[in-house]
This record gives C-alpha cells, sequence and structure tokens, in this order.
C-alpha cells in the first residue's frame, strides 16, 4: 500500500500521466465507469474521477460508507458494503440501494451481462438483472455444500 495514497493513470503509448493524484483516504478498489471516468472505492471513500484530474466526493446519505468492492454496470457503478447493501452509483450520487439481500459485508461483485452477480461473507450469492436491478436468484452456497 502506498503511504501517500497516490492515485495514477498513465497513457500507455506515451507513458504521460493522465492524473496523478495523492490524498488522505486509502482506496481499496478502482473500476473504470467509462472511457473518461473512473471510481475510487475504499472505507468512507468514493471518489468519481475524471481524465483530467477532477474528481467529486461520494455523497452516502444514509447509506453505509464502508466499500470493499466495485463493477462498472451499464454506465453506472456498483459497490459491496460492509452492512450488506448493494449500492449502484451514478456519478458521485447513489441512484438504488439494494438492501436485504445480503445479511454480512458484500465483498464480490461482477457484471457478467446482462447479470450483476454479488457475493457475501454470508455465503450468499445474489442475481441481479443489470438494468433493472431487480432482483432474480439467491444461491445459499452453505445449503449446497452441506447438501
Amino acid at each position: 500500500m502506498d503511504e501517500k495514497h497516490e492515485v495514477a493513470i498513465i497513457e500507455i503509448q506515451t507513458g504521460d500521466h493522465r492524473v496523478y493524484q495523492s490524498g488522505s483516504s486509502v482506496i481499496i478498489q478502482l473500476c473504470w465507469s467509462s472511457e473518461e471516468n473512473f471510481i475510487s472505492i475504499g472505507a468512507k471513500h468514493f471518489k468519481f474521477w475524471e481524465l483530467d484530474g477532477s474528481s467529486k466526493g461520494g455523497i452516502f446519505k444514509e447509506a453505509n460508507n464502508m466499500l470493499g468492492c466495485c463493477t462498472a454496470v451499464n454506465g453506472k457503478v456498483a459497490c459491496g458494503a460492509g452492512n450488506g447493501e448493494v449500492q449502484i452509483w451514478s456519478a458521485n450520487s447513489i441512484s438504488k440501494n439494494l438492501k436485504s439481500f445480503h445479511k454480512k459485508a458484500v465483498d464480490a461483485l461482477d457484471y457478467c451481462e446482462p447479470y450483476l452477480i454479488s457475493g457475501g461473507k454470508d455465503a450468499l450469492i445474489n442475481i441481479f438483472d443489470g438494468s433493472s436491478f431487480n432482483h432474480l436468484l439467491t444461491i445459499n452456497c452453505l445449503e449446497l455444500l452441506n447438501g
């Protein structure tokens, strides 16, 4: 982990720095939301970045701010929270909060078109429609393993 909490985006062909910033927040993960934007997340941290280096902090309101994973979904970003929420972000604010599908932290998210898949420390896998974010299926891994 970098002590200065630096973020650097480098153009591979030229070696030029597109974004280079340091800050005080520990960053757990980055994900691209489009060709021109990316997101950084962590404990009490959500930041929406532009390639010119400008950024906007996330507006959590009532949502849990302990984020541990993220993935891009159709121009939005899904984030897994420590309390089991799957938060859907549009730019720097939450547009939808998928509550009560996990009882513990969500620590795995992936978008496999057309599905958003979440995995949690509660041994549950949830599958959502990647457009409407309607819940489609829950798989209890403990039940599968214990027969």
